[in-house]
């Protein structure tokens, strides 16, 4: 997988979704374990991926929110739904949705931020053209608000989940849940390391399963936290893309 140039191979992503299932027990006030649903509110990045490994070592429910949703939407989806944990990023103007959105959800629920800063393998004053006018928000002084980069612990989750696309017992939650193996499946690469380029949100139950199925055959997926075209079209010109998915 390709994040704006830091590039994760499949076994690692499943290394480090371990290592969250770990920190999940441990770290979060009361622990997760089976059965709990975490909330998952983020653009595109390879911490979803993670999220889902974690998800599957420990059997939680995931809610997967599109940050593009109306508020009004989101609040309505988070008080049917209430998460345990709802697992974040910190670019201004989704922080401050978040926080708005905080008033549908258990007042002692914890907020796992994934610092954009964490992610990129450039100094955070090149994130400026990204950002297109925005900025990074800080985690406020409450004991709520986790730093999701603190969570992944050394010793992983000693489970092994049971593949990128064998995910049989996984929930997964979008506007229904479903099953993992119930979502519609991409066509396989034609040729190993051909270049995806992902260009709807992983918050798309049909994007979803298309990264799973490509990182399973040995795609590249190229991911970007900005859909607008001219970003899309910047990256897969820069990473050099096969093709567009879903």
């Amino acid at each position: 997988m390709d994040f704006l140039g830091r590039t994760t191979s499949a076994p690692d992503l499943v290394q480090a979704g371990r290592a969250l299932a770990a920190g999940l027990v441990e770290v979060v006030p009361g622990g997760l374990g089976h059965g709990d649903r975490v909330a998952v509110l983020l653009p595109n990045s390879p911490t979803q991926i993670e999220l889902l490994i974690a998800a599957d070592c420990l059997g939680l429910r995931l809610l997967v929110l599109d940050p593009r949703e109306e508020e009004a939407e989101l609040a309505t989806r988070l008080a049917e739904r209430p998460p345990t944990l709802l697992v974040t990023s910190n670019p201004t103007p989704l922080f401050d949705k978040v926080l708005r959105l905080l008033r549908a959800c258990p007042a002692d629920m914890p907020v796992a931020v994934d610092r954009l800063t964490d992610l990129l393998p450039f100094p955070r004053n090149l994130i400026a053209p990204l950002l297109r006018g925005g900025g990074l928000a800080t985690l406020p002084p409450d004991p709520r608000f986790l730093r999701y980069a603190f969570l992944k612990k050394r010793q992983p989750f000693e489970g092994e989940p049971r593949g990128m696309t064998a995910l049989e017992g996984l929930v997964m939650e979008w506007d229904a849940a479903c099953l993992q193996t119930e979502i519609a499946a991409a066509a396989a690469p034609q040729r190993p390391d051909e270049r995806w380029l992902l260009t709807a949100p992983l918050a798309d139950a049909r994007s979803f399963a298309a990264v799973l199925r490509g990182l399973e055959a040995g795609a590249r997926v190229l991911l970007s936290p900005r859909l607008d075209r001219k970003s899309l079209t910047k990256i897969g010109q820069q990473a050099g893309s096969d093709r567009e998915v879903p």
